[in-house]
């Protein structure tokens, strides 16, 4: 969240909340964490964005969430950073990410990757015992859709 201070032993939230001068609106506060997102991180990031205005005041907290991305790792710092998550804390050691950390990162990845592909054949082999089982025949019509929702992290 911009425009709220946190306490340093448990990163909870600080009361009261500092904020952000909304004198500019809340589509410039927008305007500028998407493009800082954008142009500092790579593969950029499209973050959802919600400014709140803070009761009684000119300023706002802006709430920031990054969905799971699966463009996995992201770089900053002109590309030569990568952070790495544990748990709700950012932390780097150097400048580059270990070999044996980018290898973590890279099975990280591939394991939801590879979930939601076996998901989509069980989804495909359920529809055609489907089709089977009510003997749907296609053959009379000309259009036919098909539609699968499987989640796009799955996990275990």
């Amino acid at each position: 969240m911009l425009g709220v201070a946190e306490e340093e032993k448990t990163g909870k939230p600080q009361l009261p909340f500092l904020g952000i001068d909304l004198d500019k609106g809340a589509d410039e506060i927008k305007r500028r964490v998407m493009s800082t997102a954008y142009d500092a991180i790579y593969p950029p990031l499209f973050p959802e964005i919600a400014v709140v205005p803070l009761p009684d005041s000119a300023k706002a907290i802006a709430v920031i969430r990054v969905q799971q991305s699966h463009q996995t790792p992201h770089a900053t710092d002109q590309r030569q950073r990568i952070y790495v998550r544990v748990g709700s804390q950012n932390r780097f050691e150097e400048n580059l990410v270990t070999l044996q950390q980018l290898s973590w990162l890279w099975e990280r990845h591939k394991k939801p990757v590879e979930l939601r592909e076996q998901l989509l054949i069980q989804a495909q082999e359920i529809a055609t015992n489907v089709e089977e089982t009510l003997n749907l025949d296609h053959s009379k019509s000309s259009v036919m859709l098909e539609m699968y929702m499987i989640p796009y992290f799955p996990t275990l």
